[in-house]
């Protein structure tokens, strides 16, 4: 007996005992876990915990641009578009309106990654644009934006499998997501991924977006604090 004592019932039969109904209770917990934090996201399942590595290293720590963002903010949006992308710009002028001010800017050269306090919202570029005249010319004032010729550029859209159509033969990846597409990222904590559909979240939460992905960080450490997922 595995799962507790057996009890006899009425036919002559076994039922499961009370330690067994425990494990079924965990399981259908669990279950539903998963099931809320569904309805919290619109349907969009995101993997918003992320866990050290065996060196004790967080997930991102390989991406410069992207960990000074998650060091210095409270919540941090990943943006991959292109100015020559017809579906980017509505996108792009949302974000620009959105988050005209008080957010993370880019770091000079002299500066540590850790910044002093930490600011609610920064926003990391990550351009497909023909070039980085293109690239400076199209973002907005006080994006961070990944250097068009490094490396770590093309690293983070094979991290996430999102890019332009044009780039899959060059990256050699199987895409997940095209441009444009904007990823919430928690700036607490491990660095989890809260949403990878912030573009149309920001298109029906225009008003204060920022307010929406806060309540859904909150929300979800709740419901990852219940039901241990």
């Amino acid at each position: 007996q595995v799962f507790g004592e057996n009890i006899t019932n009425n036919a002559g039969g076994t039922s499961c005992g009370p330690q067994f109904w425990s494990y079924v209770t965990l399981i259908v917990m669990a279950w539903l876990g998963v099931f809320v934090l569904q309805q919290f996201t619109e349907g969009h399942m995101v993997a918003f915990r992320q866990l050290e590595d065996e060196q004790g290293a967080l997930p991102f720590s390989q991406f410069p641009t992207l960990n000074y963002a998650l060091q210095n903010s409270e919540m941090v949006g990943l943006y991959f578009a292109a100015s020559w992308c017809p579906m980017s710009t509505p996108v792009t002028n949302l974000l620009g309106e959105a988050f005209s001010k008080d957010i993370l800017l880019p770091p000079k050269e002299s500066a540590s990654i850790f910044g002093e306090d930490k600011h609610k919202f920064a926003i990391v570029y990550v351009s497909s644009d023909n070039s980085k005249e293109e690239m400076e010319e199209y973002m907005k004032e006080g994006w961070i934006a990944v250097d068009f010729d490094s490396r770590e550029r093309m690293a983070l859209k094979k991290q996430f499998s999102t890019c332009a159509k044009r780039e899959l033969a060059e990256l050699e990846i199987e895409r997940k997501y095209e441009i444009p597409t904007l990823m919430i990222f928690d700036g607490a904590a491990t660095h989890g991924i809260l949403s990878t559909n912030g573009a149309e979240e920001l298109r029906k939460h225009k008003d204060d977006p920022l307010a929406y992905w806060q309540e859904l960080q909150q929300r979800m450490r709740e419901a990852e604090k219940t039901y241990a997922i």
